[in-house]
């Protein structure tokens, strides 16, 4: 039994790589079945649904397995609750970014900034090496509160977070893209008086 999941979650993650999105939940869900809910395959599923644009279903999923939640009081009961079941630290905060970028992607930028929290993030460079072949997962969730602070017409917030991102990882070239962009896009609109949002 025990082989047969691993070939299963193999072969999702195939599918993934493949973008092969129906396969992928396909297996992701037969995965999901076989684990009786573990926490991976919980979020291998809701990101196979992300990939296939299904942001609602995945959001759903994330929220109904407790990998998210909806309220200050929810997540203090939660946190306790996944400290007792040993969920990986890193599994809730993949899973809190991948609801918030649903979220966000359906235009709810209150939410998406409601799931992140607004908590300053704790890093540390000293503990990393100076080699790394991935971006900073801290560095992409100041990112994503940038742009929903950006949506939201507040630039100020926007731009903390922005530059809270490029502080964790400079070596993350989208916000640099879209900070210098958007920053030089609203000094000329700003000057001839347009506003951007309406």
């Amino acid at each position: 039994m025990k082989g047969e999941l691993e070939r299963i979650r193999s072969l999702a993650e195939d599918c993934i790589s493949k973008r092969l999105w129906d396969s992928a939940i396909f297996y992701s869900h037969k995965a999901l079945s076989l684990s009786n809910k573990e926490g991976k395959d919980v979020f291998r599923l809701a990101q196979s649904y992300f990939f296939n644009q299904q942001w609602n279903r995945s959001l759903h999923l994330l929220r109904e397995n407790n990998l998210i939640s909806s309220s200050k009081q929810e997540q203090d009961y939660w946190k306790k609750q996944k400290q007792s079941l040993e969920l990986d630290p890193s599994l809730t905060l993949k899973s809190s970014h991948l609801a918030a970028e649903c979220a966000a992607l359906l235009g709810n930028y209150l939410e998406c900034i409601r799931i992140l929290g607004e908590v300053e993030v704790e890093y540390n460079p000293s503990n990393e090496s100076s080699i790394r072949n991935e971006i900073h997962l801290n560095s992409a969730i100041c990112l994503l509160r940038g742009k929903a602070f950006l949506f939201l017409e507040n630039r100020e917030r926007a731009s903390h977070w922005f530059k809270r991102a490029l502080e964790i990882d400079a070596m993350n070239y989208e916000v640099k893209f879209f900070f210098f962009t958007f920053f030089e896009t609203y000094s000329i609109i700003s000057t001839k008086g347009i506003r951007m949002f309406d």
